[in-house]
């Protein structure tokens, strides 16, 4: 009996630093019922993004200072994610899903007045709210990061 807890406390502990330690390594960002978990380097902007009226944008997290219309050189890098209310139909929009980064990043034309640049953009639904995400990066290492961030986005 005593080897069992003995195993069974070993595995708790061992289970306990397997995820990754939010007061050490990073903080909670939010916006608009979305909520992300960051390294330090990363902050929300309350910079718009994207002008338009629908979608809307919802949620603006980059790691570095971001100008007006913003060039991604280096390892800057830009999540934004917008939210549809009703222009596109529901089923244009999977349900959420592990985000993963197409091998070849898109170009983006400035759309709505979103930046311009590479980056990659994912549709889904979470909660039964419709987003899309997109991510702006010219380094695959900054997308990398960016990815990781939007794997951690709660939704209510």
């Amino acid at each position: 009996m005593g080897r069992v807890f003995l195993g069974l406390a070993l595995i708790a502990l061992l289970g306990l630093g397997l995820g990754p330690s939010h007061t050490a390594e990073g903080h909670e960002l939010r916006a608009h019922g979305l909520r992300v978990f960051a390294s330090p380097s990363w902050h929300v902007t309350n910079q718009s993004f994207a002008d338009c009226t629908a979608p809307v944008q919802v949620l603006a997290i980059a790691n570095a200072q971001l100008g007006p219309r913003p060039a991604f050189r280096g390892s800057a890098a830009l999540v934004l994610v917008l939210e549809d209310h009703g222009v596109n139909p529901p089923s244009a929009y999977p349900p959420r899903a592990r985000f993963r980064l197409p091998a070849k990043s898109s170009q983006f034309e400035s759309c709505c007045d979103q930046p311009a640049g590479p980056g990659y953009e994912f549709l889904f639904s979470d909660h039964g709210r419709d987003f899309y995400a997109f991510v702006y990066a010219s380094q695959r290492s900054a997308a990398d990061e960016a990815i990781a961030i939007l794997n951690t986005l709660r939704v209510t």
